[in-house]
């Protein structure tokens, strides 16, 4: 997850309860950082809380060891309209990106209705191997849709694994296979608009309209709907997600996440992975652009975390909507960098991202 790290470094956790101990600001250097070791090297000042001993609410973590906990109470709704424009995709040297555009309202709640903690999508990573575990075993693919959370300082993450479907190409995951139809950009600084086949005007479904047919269009929604079974007439599973309060998987670590990792891997086919994961092993050249697992401090006592704990998601449809104010999503700042890798890639900086750097995120 890389995009958001100019809001993170800005900000203090926010941790729940309020017993839990704030943590002092540390100031954001301009460093270079890789994942060559993945996250190994990630020490001192300079990264923030990468390497900082106090930080227990570290990320990524391994999960599904032992007996899942199970929350019946708290649920995840989730409403991602339709996006039916085209969008732009942007390799900044750590992964492969998307900024969602400034009217798109969709994303998530999470609780007991009717009061629901809310959530606004912003932007998307990819991550090839998975930087979270299951059971000690890293996925081919991880999706990161990065949030912000309305009326606080934290963000939310919904986490979705891919692997790859034995039957074949015709396995897929629609909006998985739109992101890739135009292939991706291969060269850092590179990039590459997809959905072309949508109109080219920010048409957007809004609720209670009917969207034109469009068959193309990103759904994001598809990555948390149940799967089916081989057998078409079989109910399909309740669509689980672990949650657990973790931390941005890049510097600074800003321990400000709310993190939702969905338990069962979504298959699609297996062009559509080989050409992810291939794309993403070669940025930095690098095995992987994922940092390695952070170990434990998983407990009861006010100083660790509690276990993650299973919930279920469900679609809300337009109802969720009351959630997302009116207005436009707020500016994503520009991905992490050094002030020399600007300097160098002017130009395309301000191709992509404009001449200002791009505002914090506040009230949403």
């Amino acid at each position: 997850m890389l995009n958001l790290i100019g809001i993170a470094g800005a900000y203090r956790i926010s941790q729940e309860p309020e017993a839990v101990e704030k943590e002092p600001e540390k100031k954001v250097v301009d460093v270079p950082w890789s994942y060559a070791v993945h996250g190994s090297d990630w020490t001192g000042d300079k990264n923030g809380f990468c390497k900082e001993p106090a930080a227990k609410f570290q990320s990524p973590v391994d999960l599904g060891q032992g007996e899942d906990v199970f929350d019946d109470v708290n649920m995840l709704f989730y409403n991602y309209p339709r996006l039916a424009e085209p969008l732009k995709l942007y390799n900044d040297g750590k992964t492969i990106s998307a900024t969602l555009p400034a009217h798109y309202k969709g994303g998530f709640g999470y609780g007991k209705l009717p009061r629901l903690d809310q959530y606004r999508l912003m932007q998307f990573t990819f991550h090839a191997p998975s930087e979270h575990t299951l059971n000690g075993v890293r996925q081919p693919l991880e999706l990161q849709l990065t949030h912000a959370k309305r009326g606080s300082d934290r963000l939310g993450i919904t986490s979705i694994f891919f692997a790859s479907n034995a039957a074949g190409p015709t396995g897929g995951v629609p909006f998985l296979d739109v992101l890739v139809h135009e292939g991706l950009p291969e060269e850092e600084w590179g990039e590459v608009m997809t959905n072309l086949a949508a109109p080219a005007k920010g048409f957007h479904e809004k609720p209670g309209m009917s969207a034109y047919n469009g068959t193309k269009d990103i759904r994001f929604e598809q990555a948390f709907e149940p799967l089916q079974g081989p057998n078409s007439g079989m109910e399909p599973k309740p669509v689980q997600f672990y949650r657990y309060d973790g931390s941005l998987t890049v510097p600074p670590c800003t321990q400000n996440v709310d993190w939702f990792v969905r338990k069962e891997p979504v298959r699609v086919a297996k062009e559509t992975i080989d050409l992810l994961t291939s794309s993403l092993r070669k940025i930095g050249g690098t095995d992987g652009n994922y940092r390695e697992i952070q170990m434990g401090n998983f407990g009861t006592g006010s100083a660790e975390r509690t276990t993650p704990v299973l919930i279920t998601a469900d679609s809300y449809g337009n109802k969720f909507n009351y959630a997302i104010p009116d207005g436009p999503a707020p500016v994503p700042p520009a991905p992490p960098v050094t002030s020399e890798e600007i300097g160098l890639n002017k130009d395309i900086y301000e191709t992509i991202f404009g001449d200002e750097t791009p505002a914090q995120v506040g009230e949403i």
